[in-house]
């Protein structure tokens, strides 16, 4: 008997389309059913194209993906995968509210798990604005008009969309959970997910495009691949998405089923080290190499290599490692070079826990001291300067207070030498007028230059400009730093609504931006360590 053949949607939207976003191979009548409501979905969209067009530049690529991610969600909730949960769950915990730029109304109406218009508006003004240089507005009535159209379709829907026990398999883990089996499915969370998909695919291109471009004429197959794999893994571990700046780690831990320690040693892959490691022996089962640059070793269990990888004195191996059971495994690619090679130097400021326990200890409490002396000197955590020679002045005094409270206890040290870090201070921070000397807790001392300017807008915001409006609120988001904006919100409150400089919008910013800032620069949400070096 012929297996039965499954027809395409005349929408466009093809089974393989579909399947780029799922974390198995097989396309079958479970796919089938939401493709077709992706592709009842994919014309509404069409319906709405004096909007998209623009917006999706007539891609049909771009129309399918947006179609399948909003499918997905239906999908999601209908399986109680747990997706979305994790966001909305992110959201309540961080700001009050499941998703951004609602009004209070609709905060009572929303309903978690179910499905939603709000979250229906937020995954397609998301989508539209991967692209950082343009920001279309949450508000506007052409969005909100295709968020309700969309909405009626995935509800009328909902019966027929049907269940699968695949995920729930799929994300039920035991405590023997194996480490390259659960960094299978992180990949696919972190680059075919369905919230995450378009930017994830987007950042790979890019590192894609930079090593054709860098390496023109010099790639084969083979190259490309490890390149390829190179990319990926790096995404997993390093990638943090505009969705609160979560890792593929936060997102994914929270949907694990079954074992606590499984999602304990998902979290701990955190802790990973990429870098350059000087060989030193190798033994029956495990590989000792030394961080170059410091003192801390790592004995790597050799079956993680998967091939007969034989180092030589004076080799350094460049690569990513993980803690998983008390051991630790090579992830990703391991290349081999001589010692004498340039590049192969690590960055000043390693991972924290490359530190030994002793150096960690010390750092902490060196930087909890900095924090209480720059409280203590500037009165506060967040210090604004308006002239150049002010801060020139200010930065030296500091220098000099805090040098002096370390020779109370290290009477070895000679006396400060004022004018020459005048001198130096002087040379380091020239032309920077109106700019904040800030202390990062558990890292150190930043200056977030020329922000007295922003400052005074925002404290005057019904007199500027609605370009100036605009202004301030793309720095505050994409330009000040995450403590330094707390600081801001906690401090000033303008007198008019901060807005995007676009048509049709009336909404007021100001009560979102801490939202909007993870948006904008998830990579400046990193965990704050102190930023020594051992002396």
């Amino acid at each position: 008997m012929k297996k039965p053949k499954f027809r395409k949607p005349s929408s466009g939207i093809k089974g393989k389309d579909w399947m780029r976003f799922k974390p198995y191979n097989k396309f079958g009548p479970y796919d089938q059913k939401y493709v077709r409501i992706a592709s009842q979905v994919n014309e509404v969209l069409k319906e709405h194209r004096d909007f998209l067009d623009d917006v999706l530049e007539s891609d049909p690529e771009e129309y399918s993906s947006l179609a399948i991610t909003l499918t997905s969600y239906l999908e999601d909730l209908v399986n109680e995968i747990g997706i979305w949960k994790v966001f909305t769950d992110q959201n309540e915990e961080l700001y009050g509210y499941p998703i951004p730029f609602m009004e209070e109304e609709s905060m009572e109406e929303y309903e978690a798990g179910d499905l939603n218009y709000e979250d229906v508006k937020y995954l397609i003004w998301h989508f539209l604005n991967t692209d950082v240089n343009s920001i279309f507005a949450p508000d506007s009535a052409f969005l909100m008009d295709l968020a309700a159209d969309v909405t009626e379709v995935l509800d009328d829907s909902w019966d027929e969309a049907p269940v699968s026990d695949f995920y729930d398999e799929y994300l039920t883990f035991q405590d023997d959970i194996d480490l390259y089996k659960l960094k299978h499915k992180l990949t696919w969370f972190a680059l075919h997910s369905y919230p995450v998909f378009k930017e994830a695919q987007e950042k790979f291109d890019e590192k894609m495009e930079k090593i054709y471009s860098q390496n023109s004429g010099n790639l084969n197959l083979d190259i490309i691949s490890q390149y390829t794999y190179m990319i990926m893994d790096e995404q997993v571990y390093i990638q943090r998405f505009s969705y609160n700046a979560m890792t593929t780690f936060d997102w994914f831990a929270p949907l694990m089923r079954g074992s606590e320690s499984a999602r304990e040693l998902c979290l701990g892959l955190k802790k990973h080290v990429s870098g350059s490691f000087e060989w030193v022996e190798t033994n029956d089962t495990h590989m000792l190499v030394k961080y170059v640059g410091k003192e801390k070793t790592f004995s790597i269990t050799l079956d993680s290599f998967g091939n007969d990888m034989t180092p030589e004195p004076g080799n350094i191996l460049y690569m990513r490692i993980v803690p998983f059971r008390d051991d630790w495994f090579l992830s990703g690619m391991a290349s081999v070079h001589k010692k004498d090679e340039k590049g192969f130097q690590n960055p000043t400021y390693p991972p924290f826990h490359v530190n030994s326990p002793e150096e960690q200890e010390i750092f902490l409490k060196n930087i909890k001291r900095m924090e209480e002396d720059f409280k203590t000197f500037f009165g506060s955590l967040f210090y604004l300067t308006k002239e150049d020679e002010e801060l020139v002045t200010k930065f030296t005094d500091y220098t000099q207070f805090q040098y002096n409270n370390r020779r109370t206890k290290e009477n070895d040290l000679p006396e400060f030498d004022y004018e020459k870090s005048l001198t130096q201070h002087r040379q380091l921070m020239s032309d920077q007028q109106g700019t904040a000397i800030a202390f990062i807790p558990n890292q150190g001392v930043m200056l977030e230059d020329g922000i007295s300017e922003w400052l005074e807008k925002l404290e005057n915001l019904d007199q500027v400009s609605k370009e100036d409006n605009g202004d301030l609120l793309f720095h505050l988001s994409y330009e000040v730093y995450p403590e330094n904006l707390t600081y801001i919100l906690d401090h000033y409150t303008p007198n008019a609504p901060l807005k995007l400089d676009v048509k049709f919008t009336e909404l007021d910013f100001w009560p979102f931006l801490p939202f909007f800032s993870r948006y904008c620069q998830p990579h400046n949400y990193h965990p704050r360590t102190p930023r020594m070096v051992a002396s």
